[in-house]
């Protein structure tokens, strides 16, 4: 518990230095001619905005660390004061409620497990490249049923308007009916990034004459990623 509090302390205190930001304003004023309103905008407005994202965000990390019943590890406080700096970074330039509780998890798994920090930074950068939209294609891929009789029984989604049927009737779960309200050439794009990032796989190349990038499976990264995120997954 003790280890807790010092952990809650620091982060406390890296925020409150990260929200000032004096050094900034000073050369955002040098900028000739759109200096000045650049900082109005950080100093007034703008300024508020942020410090809210991060007080929110605060809020829910707080009630996130307090919820664990142990802490299995301290974490160096130099990487500690590195991850937070990291995540603050990323809290302020997002307005996604959902992704600054991604983020507060992430800090919540790393703070209950202890140790070195470097797979929590990499999963922050990760999910600071994601939209929502990403992560809940995610989440699809990686609940979506096995299919025993085709992929090998991996876990299937498509953007098949038409997917193909097992002998039983069984098809891979349309992206199209989990999500109606976006269009196609989102859905597409979308998965499109996801395997780029290595999230997805592509499993429509070279069986039965499938199309390529119309069928996908959940990678080892995607599985490790939701690791870290699970409780802010989806809401």
């Amino acid at each position: 518990m003790a280890q807790m509090e010092k952990n809650s302390a620091l982060v406390a205190k890296v925020a409150e230095g990260y929200a000032a930001q004096t050094a900034i304003r000073a050369l955002v004023q040098t900028i000739p001619y759109v200096g000045g309103p650049i900082d109005t905008l950080f100093a007034g407005k703008g300024q508020k905005i942020q410090q809210a994202r991060v007080e929110r965000f605060l809020t829910e990390l707080d009630e996130r660390v307090r919820a664990l019943p142990t802490v299995h590890g301290s974490i160096p406080e130099d990487q500690l004061l590195d991850l937070m700096i990291g995540v603050l970074d990323k809290v302020v330039r997002t307005r996604s409620e959902e992704k600054w509780g991604r983020f507060a998890q992430i800090v919540t798994h790393q703070i209950e497990q202890g140790g070195a920090v470097d797979d929590a930074e990499t999963a922050t950068r990760i999910v600071s490249e994601l939209e929502d939209i990403h992560i809940q294609v995610l989440f699809e891929a990686i609940c979506a049923p096995l299919l025993f009789q085709l992929f090998d029984g991996q876990r299937i989604v498509t953007i098949s308007e038409k997917p193909i049927a097992t002998p039983s009737g069984a098809t891979s779960l349309q992206l199209q009916k989990a999500f109606p309200l976006v269009p196609l050439m989102t859905l597409r794009l979308v998965c499109s990034e996801l395997v780029a990032k290595g999230l997805l796989r592509d499993e429509g190349v070279g069986r039965w004459d499938l199309r390529g990038m119309e069928y996908f499976a959940p990678t080892d990264l995607a599985g490790w990623l939701f690791r870290w995120i699970a409780k802010s997954s989806r809401k």
